[in-house]
């Protein structure tokens, strides 16, 4: 019986162990984690309109964050998603909960009607084997992004 996994939907009782998680994953990439940050996770938990995230529990026991932000996708035609983080605490890793949490979240990404679900790969390739096991495939192109000037005395 495999129903020692169970993954729900956070929301804001859940803010603190979600933040927490997420620091955890910035710090492994090398990325920043800041009052920014820790604000569109706060707005996630409770704007169902922007995005979700998703909590895997193994045993009754948190064992990470899967970060999802929702968008309008002209190649797909419709709503899409981008899965921004999927991180599991190093404990639970060789347990094969990346790959059942990584279903979990896209049927139910797909039973909200979702028609594209995307990854944002940032951490060195440490997911591409798992994505390609599920179905995702690498497109051609690269992804640019341009940091905007939040201050107006900047321009």
């Amino acid at each position: 019986m495999r129903r020692n996994l169970e993954i729900i939907l956070a929301g804001p009782a859940q803010g603190r162990q979600v933040i927490d998680f997420a620091k955890e994953a910035c710090r492994e990439l090398g990325h920043e984690f800041g009052d920014p940050q820790r604000d569109s996770l706060r707005q996630l938990l409770v704007d169902a309109a922007a995005g979700r995230i998703y909590m895997p529990f193994y045993k009754g026991i948190p064992a990470g964050i899967v970060v999802v932000v929702f968008r309008l996708s002209i190649a797909s035609g419709g709503r899409g998603a981008v899965i921004d983080h999927l991180y599991l605490a190093p404990r639970f890793r060789e347990l094969g909960l990346e790959s059942r949490t990584l279903k979990a979240v896209v049927r139910d990404l797909e039973a909200f009607g979702l028609l594209e679900v995307c990854f944002f790969s940032a951490g060195a390739g440490r997911h591409d084997q798992l994505l390609i096991e599920e179905g995702f495939e690498l497109r051609t192109g690269q992804f640019f992004c341009r940091p905007l000037i939040r201050d107006s005395e900047e321009l």
